[in-house]
């Protein structure tokens, strides 16, 4: 798999702001510009969907949440597959796990998006203090 290196590797700190824009926002917009260039043929407003759901978990869930911490935003592919991960900064209470939203929350139903429109999705444990976690999804080209 191909993997977008230098300027195309996105760290994107939770404190820092540019032009008053929140990390999620700033590292969709990124991840939209790559992609897209990347792998035209990827349906972008699924990609924009899922990221923002993992970016949001990233930030909710773990020290990715604290000033001057940060999640990593990587995208890499291969013919007919694109796969985005986002890496966090770890001390999460549970893993990722795909759970059953009563029809009141407002949570919840993020991974199970995941499931819905990703070609495949899964996430791995890092070591060290604290166990970053990386969730990554990857997109299929459909050709019709």
């Amino acid at each position: 798999m191909r993997v977008w290196t230098g300027s195309d590797v996105a760290v994107v700190g939770h404190s820092a702001v540019v032009g008053g824009e929140p990390l999620v926002r700033r590292a969709r917009r990124w991840l939209r510009d790559v992609v897209e260039r990347a792998a035209p043929w990827v349906e972008i407003g699924d990609v924009d969907l899922l990221a923002s759901e993992v970016l949001t978990n990233a930030v909710r869930h773990t020290a990715s949440r604290e000033p001057g911490r940060s999640v990593v935003v990587a995208v890499a592919w291969e013919a007919g597959v694109v796969r985005v991960s986002v890496t966090d900064e770890g001390w999460a209470k549970s893993r990722p796990q795909v759970r059953t939203a009563s029809e009141v929350a407002e949570m919840g139903r993020g991974l199970a998006l995941l499931d819905a429109l990703a070609a495949g999705w899964g996430h791995e444990v890092g070591p060290g203090l604290g166990c970053p976690v990386t969730v990554w999804f990857e997109m299929k080209e459909v050709r019709a």
